[in-house]
């Protein structure tokens, strides 16, 4: 087994190749990356850290949503288990250098924050290299409009989570979530772990062979970052995906104006609001279909969801499907 300290060099190495791949970009991007300070930050965040986790907000463009992702930092992945990066979309007249929010991300919380104006969600992934995060045993990719609550009925547990993936050998993980494309909590699965077919990208936790498997996937035209989650089952099928539905996130971009306010009850969060939608950025002159015409990929309801376990008991059950073979849950993505 190959100590903590090499590879620690192997990773510094890697942080290396990323700072001349991410300078090898276009100019537009480069230009914007405020190179130098941004990935010797990156080369810090993995010389330093002696957490196992890392943490990935994606695609971080709306300044009310910093509310959101530093509460999951804070509350969630915390700064003593998860190393974080954050990738941000938005210049400096949407979140402005000073945002607060934005300023505990970074100097309170620990979060490496790389501000890429005109890259798209897609597009970062690819920053996110199995070199880079080869010293980390898990990877969480989280989108920026997602709040995960610690509190209430259905407060979401990062530890938990991970224990739930040792004990039932699975390689991808997310909470049960609110306001998701294919209403999943329809299913009736309420407070079980559920096998799928695929997990719709909101939070997710990989272990660190699902992201290498993961990162095989992407490819430069996917720059909108849709079809990923739809294929990976296909392009990885050793790797088991899970769902707990005894944990709840709330995708609040699906018509979602409010936040639970049992969850938010004395939290910084009582007073989020919505803010506008953002089509600039060139993101709807792409082609979202891209990877799914690329890998050949789509949903398949009859083999989506299998029960894994449930509160009444810990048995696992193989091959009883919870969704009927004409589901109207399941639409093609």
């Amino acid at each position: 087994m190959i100590s903590k300290p090499i590879k620690r060099a192997f990773v510094f190495v890697a942080v290396c190749q990323l700072a001349w791949i991410l300078l090898s970009l276009d100019s537009r991007h480069a230009r914007q990356l405020e190179e130098e300070n941004e990935l010797r930050d990156l080369r810090d965040l993995n010389a330093r850290s002696t957490n196992d986790n890392l943490v990935v907000y994606n695609a971080i463009g709306k300044a009310h949503n910093l509310a959101l992702v530093e509460h999951s930092r804070r509350t969630v992945f915390k700064p003593d288990e998860w190393d974080c990066v954050g990738f941000m979309y938005a210049k400096e007249d949407r979140i402005p250098d000073d945002d607060p929010h934005l300023r505990r991300l970074i100097d309170e919380l620990g979060c490496v924050i790389i501000r890429a104006p005109g890259t798209m969600w897609g597009d970062f992934l690819q920053y996110i290299t199995p070199i880079f995060v080869s010293n980390y045993e898990y990877i969480a990719l989280v989108l920026d409009d997602i709040f995960i609550p610690d509190r209430g009925p259905h407060a979401v547990d990062a530890n938990k989570m991970l224990e739930n993936m040792k004990k039932h050998d699975i390689h991808v993980m997310t909470p049960g979530i609110v306001g998701d494309t294919y209403n999943t909590l329809d299913y009736g699965v309420d407070r079980c772990i559920v096998e799928l077919k695929f997990i719709e990208t909101y939070v997710q936790i990989f272990t660190r062979d699902a992201w290498e498997c993961y990162y095989s996937m992407l490819h430069y035209t996917g720059s909108r970052g849709w079809c990923y989650d739809v294929c990976f089952k296909g392009q990885c099928p050793d790797f088991r995906l899970g769902q707990d539905f005894s944990m709840l996130a709330w995708h609040m971009d699906r018509g979602i104006t409010e936040l639970p306010q049992e969850e938010v009850f004395g939290t910084d969060l009582v007073d989020w609001a919505p803010e506008v939608h953002i089509e600039d950025q060139g993101y709807f002159q792409t082609n979202g279909m891209a990877i799914c015409g690329r890998l050949g990929c789509q949903v398949s309801a009859e083999e989506m969801l299998d029960r894994i376990s449930c509160p009444a008991s810990e048995e696992v059950i193989g091959g009883a499907s919870i969704l009927s073979t004409n589901s109207s849950l399941v639409q093609s993505a």
